[in-house]
């Protein structure tokens, strides 16, 4: 009589579960907000205020939050002014001014992209701390001396909890 042979396909399925699970885990990011606002005609005018709300729920961990410039390589300016303007769930306001680089010393574009088209996305504050929980609303205008300013396609805005949270 035969030995009947046991199966491995139990601990290879369990094998293979356990491996996507930890697979997705790893890759999953820890962005808790991210939004887009095409400017329209490659024009942005000192008046365009790109709004950008979320909820934050979670004031335990630090965040790290970020501005995305998508611009063409006709843009004239080693650097992009803005001001941001954070409305607190409570309702207090704090307006800060943000230089952005655009461009080193020799010319050369931060960021990257294809063609005339190049994306600069720029950490502007690192392990931030939003003590208070609700909506938070972030302002955001440019604020150069030219109206409008020329070749910005899109303004972004990222909030992610900073490593390790």
């Amino acid at each position: 009589m035969a030995a009947r042979r046991k199966s491995n396909i139990p601990w290879f399925c369990l094998l293979f579960i356990l491996m996507c699970y930890v697979s997705f885990s790893a890759c999953q990011q820890p962005q808790v907000y991210e939004a887009n606002h095409t400017i329209e005609n490659k024009s942005w005018y000192y008046d365009d205020v790109l709004v950008f709300e979320t909820e934050i729920q979670d004031t335990a961990p630090p965040y790290n939050l970020y501005v995305h410039i998508r611009h063409s390589s006709k843009y004239a300016y080693a650097n992009l002014w803005l001001k941001i303007k954070t409305v607190f769930p409570d309702g207090t306001e704090r307006t800060d001014p943000l230089n952005i680089p655009m461009a080193n010393d020799e010319g050369r574009w931060y960021g990257s992209g294809v063609g005339s088209v190049l994306s600069n996305q720029v950490q502007i504050q690192k392990n931030a701390i939003l003590q208070q929980i609700g909506k938070y609303r972030f302002e955001i205008w440019q604020d150069m001396r030219v109206d409008p300013i020329p070749e910005i396609m899109d303004v972004g805005f990222m909030i992610e909890k900073a490593e390790g949270q």
